[in-house]
């Protein structure tokens, strides 16, 4: 709440004290539909005039919605993006400007208007490109496919990715498949400039069976060594088991501080 009332704060300064034409009004409302005193379309169209500017926020999710009246949009009712009054609505149209979205994100918080961000506790950020609302996933997987892994000598180090982001990669999960039960395979760490000196991320075992498949999965907490520096290498290392194929996938989020 505190961060929001900022926010506010913020938003009204800029509005307040930026050039308005003296006839544009801006009003403040705490809801956007439902016909109820202090929704945004509970305002009498009669007395806001075209250009007129709104802010909307929602209590129930803590966004906050910029509005401008358009008088002539005739508009089909459509929240967020168009709301109409619902007392002498006539051809006017409250028009979704900008929409602020409550920064601890939200389940399913779909964006509509070009250039609108919001966060999804799934782990995604959303933005609307003017046609499609795009998906930018938080984490950041490697996906890698080994085919007769038992070629490898055992003591060989098969490079699978380098970090060249100039951040360092978490690893929170680890997921494998094979088909072959108990295949055994160790991925290791080293830096780009050394491949003799090799760190142990994790060794692995392929033990659950599926239907043609054998498969398994690392959680968070339970991988040995996490953090690969940026510049460094994610490689495999074969173990004696024979099988057709292997399929790796590393999941893990890039750090805010560059290093």
């Amino acid at each position: 709440m505190k961060k929001l009332t900022i926010l506010l704060v913020l938003i009204m300064t800029l509005l307040f004290t930026a050039p308005v034409h003296a006839a544009v009004k801006f009003r403040v409302f705490y809801g956007l539909t439902g016909g109820t005193t202090g929704t945004l379309d509970s305002f009498d169209g009669a007395s806001c005039a075209d250009g007129d500017i709104s802010l909307a926020i929602d209590l129930t999710n803590g966004s906050m919605y910029i509005y401008v009246l358009n008088a002539t949009a005739s508009g089909v009712e459509s929240s967020p993006d168009i709301i109409n009054p619902d007392t002498n609505p006539g051809t006017k149209s409250w028009i979704l400007k900008n929409k602020y979205p409550r920064l601890t994100g939200d389940d399913d918080p779909d964006v509509a208007v070009t250039g609108q961000l919001s966060y999804d506790t799934d782990r995604w950020i959303r933005i609307f490109d003017g046609t499609y609302q795009v998906g930018i996933p938080i984490d950041y997987s490697i996906n890698k496919i080994i085919a007769e892994p038992d070629n490898l000598a055992e003591a060989d180090f098969l490079p699978l990715w380098v970090n060249e982001s100039g951040m360092t990669f978490n690893i929170t999960q680890i997921k494998a498949w094979s088909d072959v039960d108990n295949f055994d395979f160790t991925l290791k760490e080293c830096s780009g400039t050394n491949w003799t000196t090799l760190t142990t991320i994790e060794a692995v075992t392929i033990s659950t069976n599926g239907t043609g498949v054998y498969y398994t999965t690392v959680a968070s907490g339970s991988i040995d060594h996490a953090t690969i520096e940026a510049g460094h290498v994610i490689g495999f290392d074969n173990s004696t088991d024979i099988a057709d194929s292997v399929i790796i996938h590393i999941k893990g989020y890039f750090g805010g501080n560059v290093n």
